[in-house]
């Protein structure tokens, strides 16, 4: 049951802050507010009963070395200061999930804590503005990436019929990009040992063995934002074959883009393009605000959805060290709790428990399952 209580102030204050959200912006805001200040306490909430955020919707499933910031994350969590509330959604009623849990508008949130962050992340889907966008089979990589990690919004979501050969393109040539084609291309032995969700995966490993995958982009090589060990995994997989076309290549290679490349990673990135487009293959062919609290943000919904999980840290830092700055002179006010770090400890251990063969975890993509497994003794 989620308890928010207004707390009177004191002469010697301890300085309580809420963080909306527990992605890695969450999280590294959170570590150094504690790593920097002695006394502020820190609740971060989250709209589901389980933390962590892109690290566990949004990271693919075969990047674990990318959810290792989990621990860093665990570390964190055991400080005295620190509290989380989770299954609890923060904004306007009327927005708030179906299945969601206590519901605190934003503006009672700040009048409870002397500094509020919200780092929640850019959570709406940019809309495809061409024509037959809304036709059966567009997906947004925002649902699809929700639906292989297990994100409950997306749990519903299903993969088009298809009998003879799979073709889809991929519009856009960033990291999640590649992820997608990745995880279409993959076969059963690449995921056996990951974290997908059951039912992705088995409806991945339906579509027919013959996939056709373009990853498309509107400008050249040189602005593509994935990164070079993305696009080498894609020559990893068994049983697939990257395809560049040279001449594509050079269409993307204007005076501009020339300078701009010259940038030693740029320089790699490029050199490994060339070097695959040069290879035999198949058929792929890719291409500060101030109200009762001070307000802050972090991570992606500051700064829009860029960098890797790692760019969270440096923005984290900023915004911890801004909001100990608003706190020098703050009031106390009190917290709620809807399930506790001591709740995603026992969901945590059934989702281990209930893995696959050599999987690390079998994810819940329902929050009645999440919630069950908190009251597991």
């Amino acid at each position: 049951m989620l308890r928010l209580t207004r707390r009177a102030f004191s002469s010697t204050p301890s300085p309580r802050v809420a963080v909306v959200g527990s992605g890695p912006g969450g999280f590294y805001t959170a570590k150094y507010l504690l790593r920097d200040s002695k006394n502020v306490h820190v609740t971060i909430l989250d709209r589901w009963p389980t933390p962590f955020g892109l690290v566990r919707y949004g990271v693919a499933p075969d990047h674990p070395e990318v959810k290792s910031v989990q621990d860093d994350f665990e570390e964190v969590a055991t400080s005295e200061r620190f509290s989380y509330a989770g299954h609890v959604f923060v904004g306007h009623p009327a927005d708030a999930p179906s299945h969601t849990g206590p519901v605190v508008p934003l503006n009672d949130l700040m009048n409870l804590y002397d500094a509020v962050v919200v780092a929640t992340g850019c959570d709406l889907a940019r809309k495809l503005d061409l024509p037959g966008a809304e036709l059966e089979g567009v997906v947004n990589a925002r649902a699809f990436v929700g639906w292989y990690n297990a994100e409950p919004t997306f749990s519903h979501l299903q993969l088009p019929d298809v009998s003879d050969q799979l073709r889809s393109v991929i519009i856009g040539h960033g990291n999640v990009a590649l992820d997608c084609a990745r995880l279409l291309a993959a076969p059963s032995s690449h995921l056996d040992a990951t974290d997908i969700h059951s039912t992705a995966f088995e409806a991945l490993q339906r579509l027919p063995s013959k996939r056709l995958i373009h990853v498309v982009g509107r400008r050249g090589a040189t602005q593509a934002a994935f990164t070079t060990k993305e696009v080498r995994e894609l020559t990893e997989l068994e049983n697939a074959a990257l395809v560049i076309d040279p001449a594509e290549l050079e269409a993307g290679d204007t005076e501009a883009s020339i300078e701009e490349g010259k940038a030693r990673p740029l320089k790699r990135k490029r050199k490994f393009l060339d070097q695959a487009s040069r290879r035999p293959g198949g058929d792929l062919r890719p291409g500060r605000q101030s109200r009762r609290a001070r307000l802050r943000r972090s991570g992606w919904v500051k700064r829009g959805p860029t960098g890797i999980v790692g760019s969270n840290v440096a923005d984290a830092r900023e915004t911890a060290a801004a909001v100990l700055e608003d706190l020098a002179a703050s009031g106390v006010a009190g917290y709620g709790e809807g399930t506790s770090w001591a709740d995603w400890r026992r969901i945590d251990g059934v989702e281990k428990a209930n893995a696959r063969n050599g999987a690390p975890r079998a994810k819940f993509s329902d929050v009645e399952g999440m919630l069950d497994a908190a009251k597991s003794s």
